[in-house]
Parts: structure tokens; C-alpha cells; sequence
């Protein structure tokens, strides 16, 4: 079958121009692939894309394409694999310049026609010549017998003589590095989009543990990082945030201690009340799954504000929705979105200015 995508790139090989990757096609993308393999493979890392079978192979030459359905809002992040006597070797796209890094490296990133990273992004990286004030904040903690090396970032111009919003970040430096978290928080404190805000970058020791509604997690963040952060500064409400796990760590520490979080951020939080399934939830997920049950059937005290966000393309957002509509019968203040994306920090950081808008705009006292 003969397709569009395959007429496109043949006709841009006889004019002798530059084929870009990913190409622009009716409801979607083309991704393109130049040079020898015997077969080549589109990895694109969304738990709810369709399966892409490999790529085709034009008639004659060395190029590989294949289409990929998008929405006109959407983004997805994808690698190749090159299969050569039978070994797979997954790169980036050669031809496509637009990266994404995470923990595991880097990936490359297609969208649709209308998506567009967020305003505060493209503004705070046009100003230019300003590095957000971080200091090293060490919590010396009993629960974990040893000293916890957090660090807390300063809003601009910050006064000793005034009260703040404490935001616990859960992956405080995963944030930093590849969300742009203070970024986001400078330029929305300096424009008036937020109130100015201390927050408290955790970091974990075993994170898959720790934010499976640990016990010791929960009197780390209340009994340990919260007395210090409120010796150390004027703090005023608490407010938790994390994604995927540290969602669920951060709504665990809420309800385990009611009173001590007044506000719970969670963005793509793991709320899974199931293992096993289309998504593979292993044995990992087995104390959220008993924690969530609980959540849901006890009815314990919730804190008073919620913003929750997901990408549609993520498996978690089946589970979220259910939570969501449980939320909604609740006394709580909830605000939920979803976009066009994956479990990806791009989704989460184009989530940031409507997620903290609504748990910090009007939250300070």
C-alpha cells in the first residue's frame, strides 16, 4: 500500500531535499530513518499508543518511514531501533534536533500542529542571565538514621520577616533538572502568577519503597523536614507535591497525619488499586494498591485543596479518572486536567503553572 507519507518522502528524494523527521502528515507524523539496517523499529514510549508495527522500507534506498497518529495538541517521546544481525541498538532520531532528557537519557519528541509549550516556559527562558536561589537544607532524621540532604529554593527577594508557603517537593532534583521546576517558580512569583513560596527539594533514599505510603516516609515529612523547615523560615500552609509515586507519597503523608498538608499536587500520580493488567504492575505497586483500597472504601480526612493532572497517553489515567470521581463527591477543593501526553517530565512540567496556580492562588494566609 502505497500511502501518503510513503508519496511525500519519494518526492522529496527526487527533488534532493532534506527530509525532515518528524514530517507533518494529515492527523498525525512521519518519522523517517536513513541508512543500512535490516530492519528498523519506532519505539514510542506512551503506555496507551497503539502498537507500532516496523518501519517500512522505500523500494531502492536506504529510508525508513512510518506514520504515527497524534492529536493536533499532542507530544509524544520515541526512539528508534536499529535491528542489525538480530541486535537491536535504540538511539534518538538523527534528523529530529528536539530532545527531551530524563534519568534514562535522552529521547526524541514529535507533536501536533497546535502544541506549544507553555508561555512561563518560553518567557523564562527568553530573560536569560538569572540562576534561581537554592540553599543545601540537611535534615538530620531519626527514622532513617542518618541526615537526609535536601536542599530548599529562596524566592526572588526574600524576606526573613515574612511568611511563606512551605512546598514539599517529592524528586525535588528531577524536578529541577528536567521540568524546569524553578524556573517556573521565578518567573511565576516575579509576575504576580503566584504567591512567593519556600519550597523543600526532597530527595528519597529507596524511592520505590518510601513513597508506597511508607510509615517512615510519612514521619520524616511531618515529624522531621516540616519542624525544620519551620525553624529555619516563617512558614505558613504545607503543601505536598510529586509525581507518578510521589503523588502517591505525598497524599499518603496528607491523610496519614490529617491537619499537618493542607494542599496536595499530584501529576500523573500512581494511583493503582490493581496489579497485573495491560501495563504490567508488579509487585512494587502492591502497598499503593492496599493504601488506595483503604483510601477509598475508609473515607479517611483529605486535605481541604487538590490539583490533579495526567496525560492521556499515560496507564495511569484510567486509574486517576476513578479517583477523580471519587474526589468529586468529597468536601474538597479539586481541580483536575489532562493533555495530550505521556509519563513524561515535559508533561508534567507544561502541568506546572495550572496545578500550582490552583493549589498556591488564594491558599496563603
Amino acid at each position: 500500500m502505497v500511502t501518503s507519507l510513503a508519496v511525500d518522502v519519494r518526492r522529496l528524494v527526487l527533488r534532493g531535499e532534506r527530509i525532515p523527521s518528524p514530517l507533518r502528515i494529515d492527523d498525525g507524523v512521519g518519522i523517517i530513518y536513513s541508512g543500512v539496517a535490516d530492519r528498523v523499529e519506532l519505539h514510542v514510549l506512551e503506555d496507551r499508543f497503539p502498537e507500532m508495527p516496523p518501519m517500512r522500507k522505500m523500494r531502492g534506498r536506504d529510508i525508513w518511514y512510518q506514520e504515527v497518529p497524534l492529536s493536533p495538541t499532542g507530544r509524544i517521546e520515541y526512539k528508534l531501533g536499529i535491528v542489525r544481525d538480530r541486535r537491536v541498538h535504540l538511539i534518538t532520531d538523527p534528523r529530529n534536533p528536539d530532545h527531551a532528557i530524563d534519568p534514562f537519557g535522552a529521547n526524541s519528541i514529535a507533536s501536533g500542529p497546535e502544541y506549544s509549550p507553555p508561555p512561563w516556559f518560553k518567557a523564562a527562558h527568553a530573560a536569560g542571565g538569572h540562576s534561581p536561589v537554592t540553599r543545601v537544607f540537611p535534615v538530620h532524621s531519626s527514622v532513617f538514621a542518618g541526615t537526609r540532604r535536601h536542599r530548599v529554593y529562596l524566592p526572588p527577594r526574600f524576606d526573613t520577616r515574612r511568611r511563606y508557603d512551605l512546598l514539599l517537593v517529592h524528586d525535588g532534583s528531577d524536578y529541577v533538572a528536567y521540568a524546569d521546576l524553578l524556573q517556573f517558580l521565578d518567573h511565576a512569583i516575579l509576575s504576580g502568577a503566584i504567591p512567593p513560596v519556600v519550597a523543600a527539594l526532597l530527595e528519597p533514599g529507596n524511592r520505590l519503597v518510601e513513597y508506597a505510603d511508607d510509615p517512615g516516609h510519612t514521619r520524616h515529612l511531618i515529624q522531621e523536614v516540616i519542624p525544620a523547615a519551620r525553624r529555619r523560615f516563617d512558614v505558613g500552609r504545607v503543601i505536598a507535591m510529586g509525581v507518578s509515586l510521589g503523588g502517591v507519597a505525598s497524599i499518603s503523608a496528607a491523610v496519614r497525619s490529617p491537619g499537618s498538608i493542607d494542599v496536595v499536587v499530584a501529576q500523573s500520580g500512581s494511583f493503582v488499586t490493581a496489579l497485573g493488567g495491560r501495563f504490567r504492575r508488579g509487585l512494587v505497586l502492591e502497598p499503593v494498591t492496599r493504601f488506595m483500597r483503604w483510601l477509598l472504601d475508609e473515607g479517611p480526612q483529605l486535605p481541604g485543596r487538590l490539583a490533579f493532572s495526567c496525560g492521556t497517553y499515560d496507564g495511569l489515567v484510567e486509574d486517576t479518572r476513578v479517583f477523580v470521581d471519587h474526589l468529586a463527591s468529597q468536601p474538597v477543593d479539586l481541580r483536575y486536567a489532562e493533555s495530550d501526553a505521556g509519563h513524561h517530565w515535559h508533561c508534567w512540567r507544561d502541568h506546572l503553572a495550572s496545578d500550582l496556580g490552583h493549589a498556591l492562588v488564594g491558599a496563603a494566609r
